[in-house]
C-alpha cells in the first residue's frame, strides 16, 4: 500500500530532475544509503530508474508547500560507481525560467523597468525588425510575443546556431550576439494573440534585464535571488563542469557529457539545485504566479496550443 501511495503521488506530485535517458544500456543497481535519503523512496526510485535506464533520479514529493519525502539514486557519471547524494545538484531546465520571471519583477519592482517596456526602448541603438520595437518585456516572459524559435534547433535557425553553440567570448557578450541575430528575424505572429513558447524570448529578457541593470545576469541572480533566498546550492552552468569528482554529468545515449549547454543561455534556463532546495524552487513559482496574474490581470484566454503556458510555470 505504501508503494501505491507513492506511485499515485509521485505521478501528480512530485518534481522531478532526471538526468538525459540512456538508451538501450545495462544499468547497474545502485546502493542506497543515508546519503540518499528516505529509504523506501529511494527504493521506488531506483525501480524506476532501472526500467528506464537512467543514470540517476533525484525526486521529491512537496505537500501544502513541504517537502513530504525526499530521494536520489545512480551515479554521477554512466559506467562508474560514483553515486549521487541528496546535496548534489542537478540542471532544472526550462524550470528556470521561472526565476528570469521573477527577476524581472524585482527589477521592475526597483523601479528599473515595467511590464510593458519594450525592446526598442531598452536597445534604441540596435538595428532590428521593425515588428521587434514594440515587443515588451511582458510579451517575452509570457510567450507571447509572436517570435517562433526554429523548430528543430528550438533556438536561432541551425545555421545561425552552430556558431554560437560553443562560449567564444563572456555570457554577456555572446548573449548579446544571440540577441542581435533574434531580433532581426520576423516574428510569426504580432503580439499577444497566440502563445509560442520560445527560448529565444528568455534570452533576450535577460539581456533586457542586464542592460537596465548593468549587471550580468548571474551576478543579478545571485545578488536578487539566490543570495536573499539561502538557495547555497543554486547556480548557472553544468554541475560537472564546475566540480566533474562530486557533481553529475549530463547524459546522451550511453555518453556522459561534461558540459550539457553554453553557459550563455542562462536565462532560458540554465539552473543546477540540489533536491534538498526543492521546496524554494515550487515557493518562487507558486507566489509569483498568483501574485503577477493578479498584478496584471493576465487573461488566460489568448489562443495557445497550450494554455498553461504563462510565464513558463502555468
Amino acid at each position: 500500500m505504501y508503494k501505491i501511495l507513492f506511485k499515485f503521488v509521485l505521478s501528480f506530485l512530485v518534481s522531478s530532475f532526471l538526468l538525459m535517458h540512456l538508451i538501450g544500456c545495462a544499468i547497474s543497481p545502485a546502493p542506497i544509503s543515508d546519503k540518499s535519503g528516505d529509504y523506501e523512496f529511494a527504493e521506488l526510485l531506483e525501480e524506476i530508474r532501472q526500467k528506464e535506464k537512467l543514470p540517476a533520479i533525484a525526486a521529491s514529493v512537496i505537500i501544502d508547500g513541504d517537502i513530504y519525502v525526499k530521494a536520489v539514486v545512480g551515479t554521477r557519471k554512466y559506467g562508474t560507481n560514483n553515486w549521487v547524494t541528496l546535496e548534489d545538484k542537478f540542471l532544472i531546465g526550462s524550470c528556470g525560467k521561472a526565476f528570469t520571471a521573477t527577476l524581472a519583477a524585482i527589477l521592475i519592482n526597483e523601479g528599473l523597468l515595467q511590464w510593458d517596456t519594450s525592446v526598442g526602448e531598452v536597445f534604441p541603438e540596435i538595428k532590428m525588425h521593425p515588428e521587434w520595437v514594440s515587443i515588451t518585456i511582458q510579451h517575452l516572459l509570457t510567450n507571447r510575443s509572436g517570435y517562433a524559435d526554429d523548430s528543430n534547433s528550438r533556438l536561432l535557425p541551425n545555421d545561425q546556431i552552430m556558431p554560437l553553440w560553443h562560449d567564444k567570448n563572456s555570457p554577456m557578450d555572446m548573449r548579446n550576439g544571440y540577441m542581435k541575430i533574434a531580433i532581426n528575424i520576423k516574428p510569426r505572429q504580432p503580439p499577444n494573440e497566440v502563445v509560442i513558447y520560445a527560448n529565444s524570448g528568455f534570452l533576450i529578457a535577460g539581456v533586457m534585464l542586464e542592460t537596465v541593470a548593468n549587471k550580468s545576469f548571474e551576478n543579478l541572480m545571485q545578488e536578487k535571488l539566490f543570495n536573499p533566498l539561502a538557495l547555497s546550492t543554486a547556480g548557472y552552468g553544468s554541475p560537472a563542469t564546475i566540480d566533474p569528482i562530486s557533481q553529475p554529468y549530463g547524459h546522451f545515449a550511453n555518453s556522459a557529457i561534461q558540459k550539457d549547454f553554453p553557459d550563455y543561455i542562462s536565462p532560458m534556463g540554465n539552473v543546477a539545485i540540489s533536491i534538498i532546495r526543492q521546496k524554494q524552487i515550487c515557493q518562487i513559482i507558486s507566489s509569483f504566479r498568483n501574485e503577477i496574474l493578479h498584478e496584471l490581470k493576465i487573461s488566460k484566454s489568448v489562443d495557445s496550443p497550450n494554455k498553461k503556458q504563462l510565464f513558463g510555470i502555468i
